[in-house]
């Protein structure tokens, strides 16, 4: 709006005894609206830069946070439910070498107390649980016949030691029971051989064990030999062996 001649505003002074009037020029009012109007435009640029910038840091963030949760699931073990995960605790254990004096009970030739050391480890590896535990595993189990309220669950540590057993068996020389004249159940024992070196080379791979190997120096050898007596943190078999035989699964203990 242009204004051709300035006007003057009266205001009257009340308190004034000779009623004076206070005149304000219409420019210095039109002035001031222009001041407030770029400041209130200047301040509201700050407020669009700063919700801006807010905007940025905000995605950056929720970016790094993102990329930080994904790289802890890939170094966080993501569980399969298992009936025995609340067993689950570690304990500091130095393995034996197995060389010289450093024996355990389940070394030798197979005679009857190794044996039963070995049979010791695995033959409760069938175990019962409640249906309604079996029914969060990833896949189906049947029902124990004798108790419909329960299912039979297999866990793979007991398979994996029985197998470890039979190859023990195997390379000893030891009778299996079968005519390694007769194609068949040559055949057989093959199979079974191949399952068991197998399911173990698996269970070691996905363990990766990264426990260390020490090496020392062997001055009269000159050379360097590794010393097998390592330390390692292990996950309590005890605790899961003994929850096993209390929760054993009746004739299916036998069975593998």
């Amino acid at each position: 709006m242009l204004i051709e001649e300035p006007t003057k505003l009266v205001l009257e002074n009340r308190h004034s005894d000779d009623s004076t009037s206070c005149y304000l020029d219409t420019n210095d009012i039109v002035g001031r609206l222009n001041h407030e109007i770029k400041r209130r435009q200047s301040l509201e640029r700050r407020n669009n830069i700063f919700c801006i910038a807010l905007a940025v840091v905000v995605s950056v963030a929720f970016g790094a946070i993102s990329v930080i949760l994904q790289d802890q699931r890939r170094k966080s073990p993501n569980f399969y439910y298992s009936p025995a995960q609340h067993l689950v605790r570690y304990k500091t254990v130095a393995f034996e070498s197995g060389f010289g004096r450093d024996k355990s009970a389940y070394s030798g030739y197979p005679n009857d107390e190794n044996k039963k050391a070995w049979e010791d480890l695995y033959q409760y590896a069938i175990v019962k649980v409640p249906r309604l535990e079996a029914a969060k595993l990833v896949n189906h189990t049947a029902p124990l016949p004798a108790d419909p309220n329960y299912s039979v669950v297999g866990i793979d540590v007991f398979h994996q030691l029985h197998c470890l057993d039979y190859l023990r068996n195997l390379a000893w020389g030891v009778d299996m029971g079968m005519d390694a004249q007769n194609e068949p159940e040559r055949e057989q024992l093959n199979t079974r051989m191949d399952h068991c070196v197998n399911s173990i080379r698996q269970s070691l791979m996905c363990s990766a064990d990264i426990s260390t190997i020490q090496w020392n120096w062997v001055e009269k050898d000159q050379l360097y030999n590794p010393d097998l007596r390592t330390i390692h943190t292990c996950r309590d078999f005890e605790a899961i062996r003994d929850w096993a035989v209390e929760n054993r699964a009746g004739f299916f203990s036998t069975i593998l």
